[in-house]
């Protein structure tokens, strides 16, 4: 007794699994009396109307899943999507009580009739566009709802112009590619697509997907041919480019403006700015492979490495007029409008009026003065730079001598007191003209050391000059700077062009 009621449990599971498969089987054996039914004389490649003039009404809805790839290049954008369409088939009809109270079965998409519904701005080779073949589900008034996922790959028109901060909208057109609307009425199903099931992506942000309905005439036909839009509006993350070709552009462009701190002498100023503008050359061609080659529209990121290398290039064209001011030397004398304009005022609002004013009290301190010049040569006269007096004392004393020897007789009998004074006389004479001829030679070496003075100011004025054209060029060009970054983002935010 208690074995057999060991085994109660064991036959009672083995009699439910053998009455399940029998009902399974029974169940599969009705639908398949139906599906036979139905599809006994169904022909798919005919509309399904009970009269040729009817209208076939197709209710069309979609569900965003996945923003798979957007080609800037060729301007395609692939999308991975839903699709929901819904029509009415007469011949697919059956009442429920005859067939075992089935009241929904699925088919293969395949056997039936559907609507061929294509993607007109299709940039696949598949006319299908990449829609899978899935079972479409049957009620028993012969209303058809298929699903099925797709891979679309759309052609988009894209606008560069406020790349990295733009916003593209790619639509994607479903229509008829056989029936007009006389036949075949496409309608919505909804006024946008549904998005709640969409995947984030890394460089795009979905901001609305709306549809709309519309109805377009063509030359070959008189017909309408009804359509439907979907619009995929999406925004760009930009983070990635600000961090990558705006901010290291902003960056080497500030670098230009230290440049004007070099001093002239250094040798480096023209080949700082030389090596800036060919690293901004450099990011201007790793950003045009980022966009779309269009002639439409210049991007606006192009737009503000075209203002950068321009400000960089005219920084490098005055950095060589900034060189040649400084290198002037004592050729010309600074012009008084120019001293007073740069050297007064400039440098007073530039605040490098004290270097100035401590570089001219030095040249004034070691610059010797006019009453010391004259002090130096009393006796005037031409300069000799070569003490050309010593030789012209040496033949005034051998000339007295000449005439001496041709003196007359009295005079060689002359009493020897009065050859003494001669001799002491003639002495005096040579010693006055070595003293008259050094004190000419050293006024000569103190003018000239006043004209190296002069000439030294004058060149040092002219180095004056670069150092306030070099700070006022470096203010100038930060201003011109900061306006095209802050233009070009203010630009970007209010959706303006610059152009």
């Amino acid at each position: 007794m208690g074995r057999l009621t060991g085994l109660a449990p064991v036959t009672f599971a083995a009699l439910f699994l053998v009455a399940t498969r029998i009902h399974v089987q029974s169940m599969e054996l009705q639908e398949y009396e139906l599906v036979d039914h139905l599809l006994q004389d169904y022909y798919p490649l005919v509309r399904p109307v009970a009269d040729h003039r009817d209208v076939i009404d197709v209710l069309m809805d979609m569900t965003l899943v996945e923003i798979v790839n957007m080609d800037e290049e060729n301007q395609i954008m692939v999308i991975s999507v839903w699709m929901y369409q819904q029509w009415k088939d007469s011949n697919l009809q059956w009442n429920p009580p005859d067939f075992y109270n089935i009241t929904q079965i699925t088919l293969p998409s395949t056997d039936i009739w559907k609507p061929d519904i294509v993607l007109y701005n299709n940039a696949n080779d598949n006319l299908n566009g990449g829609i899978r073949k899935t079972r479409a589900l049957i009620d028993f008034d012969g209303t058809v709802t298929w699903k099925t996922p797709a891979i679309l790959m759309s052609a988009c028109e894209m606008n560069p112009l406020f790349f990295p901060f733009d916003i593209q909208n790619c639509s994607l057109k479903f229509g008829s590619w056989t029936f007009h609307g006389d036949q075949l009425n496409l309608q919505l199903n909804v006024t946008s697509a549904d998005t709640s099931m969409f995947q984030g992506n890394g460089e795009w942000n979905l901001l609305e997907m709306p549809a709309l309905r519309e109805v377009s005439y063509y030359p070959c036909c008189t017909e309408a041919y009804p359509i439907v839009t979907f619009y995929v509006v999406l925004e760009r993350r930009s983070l990635f480019y600000m961090f990558n070709l705006v901010l290291p552009c902003v960056l080497i462009a500030s670098i230009v403006l230290f440049g004007f701190f070099l001093p002239s002498d250094a040798g480096e100023k023209i080949t700082l700015t030389i090596t800036i503008l060919l690293a901004l050359t450099v990011f201007l061609l790793l950003v045009a492979e980022t966009i779309p080659p269009t002639s439409e529209v210049i991007p606006l990121i192009g737009q503000f490495y075209a203002a950068i290398i321009v400000l960089v290039g005219l920084c490098a064209s005055l950095t060589v007029v900034i060189l040649s001011v400084h290198h002037r030397g004592d050729c010309t004398h600074v012009p008084r409008w120019v001293h007073t304009l740069i050297l007064v005022k400039l440098a007073t609002i530039l605040h490098v009026r004290n270097q100035i004013s401590q570089s001219s009290m030095e040249m004034e301190l070691h610059a010797p003065s006019e009453v010391d010049m004259g002090s130096m040569s009393p006796r005037g006269g031409v300069l000799n730079p070569i003490f050309e007096g010593d030789d012209g004392i040496e033949e005034q004393h051998h000339q007295q001598q000449d005439d001496e020897r041709r003196g007359s007789s009295s005079e060689k009998a002359g009493s020897a007191m009065m050859e003494r004074q001669l001799s002491t006389g003639a002495d005096t004479n040579i010693i006055e003209q070595y003293i008259t001829s050094i004190s000419k030679n050293v006024s000569y070496l103190v003018r000239r050391g006043r004209d190296e003075d002069s000439s030294q100011k004058v060149a040092t004025e002219w180095q004056e000059v670069a150092m306030v054209l070099d700070r006022l060029f470096m203010v100038v060009f930060s201003f011109l700077i900061a306006f095209v970054a802050l233009s070009t983002l203010l630009a970007a935010a209010m959706r303006v062009s610059l152009l």
